[in-house]
């Protein structure tokens, strides 16, 4: 019994290395392309709720679709996905999915690019585009934010927050949209405001 609980404990202390690591090498795209500033940026909540295409989304768009065609590490499922997240500073954070031979410590991209921004010291947001598809191809299907997501953007974001999904052909031209509000996506969702 001894030897099953020093086993299990070294396995999840392998499983929080693995994470740290995905988490690090994160980062270390970040340094790469780092934060894009976005002058003059007002998002309107009345256009979001209209559920129209904003201007600001195109540079968030073609930043995560530069994620997903070109930093996405996904041998195992080979569907790569890039994240683009607005914060209330005015720098796009991006983010790439990062996974692992361990499956449960990749990193999903939509994580990748909070994980990014809060290290930088934003925690205030305005939008997120997520744009993923099969490797066979560039461009990108519509990829909602798996439920882990879902939550881990609820931490930092209000139910009314926008999330922005895009269908781009392979030269990165927005073919369709669809925009959605966080709490449609995660309704009646479990929040900081409820441990206080």
């Amino acid at each position: 019994m001894r030897n099953l609980i020093e086993g299990k404990k070294r396995l999840a202390f392998a499983a929080v290395l693995l994470l740290c690591f995905s988490l690090f090498a994160s980062l270390a795209l970040a340094e790469e392309t780092g934060p894009v500033q976005i002058k003059n940026v007002a998002l309107n909540m009345e256009a979001i709720a209209s559920r129209k295409w904003l201007p600001e989304y195109d540079q968030l768009t073609a930043a995560a679709l530069n994620m997903r065609n070109n930093f996405s590490y996904a041998p195992y499922s080979h569907y790569h996905v890039g994240a683009a997240l607005l914060g209330a500073d005015d720098k796009i954070y991006t983010g790439c999915n990062v996974e692992n031979a361990a499956y449960p410590v990749g990193i999903c991209a939509e994580q990748t690019a909070f994980v990014k921004a809060v290290s930088e010291g934003c925690r205030k947001f305005k939008a997120l585009v997520v744009a993923g598809s099969a490797s066979d191809r560039k461009g990108s299907d519509f990829c909602a934010p798996c439920g882990m997501c879902r939550q881990a953007i609820r931490e930092f974001c209000d139910p009314d927050f926008p999330i922005i999904l895009v269908e781009a052909d392979e030269n990165g031209a927005v073919k369709s949209y669809k925009i959605y509000k966080l709490d449609e996506l995660l309704v009646d969702s479990f929040g900081p405001n409820h441990l206080k």
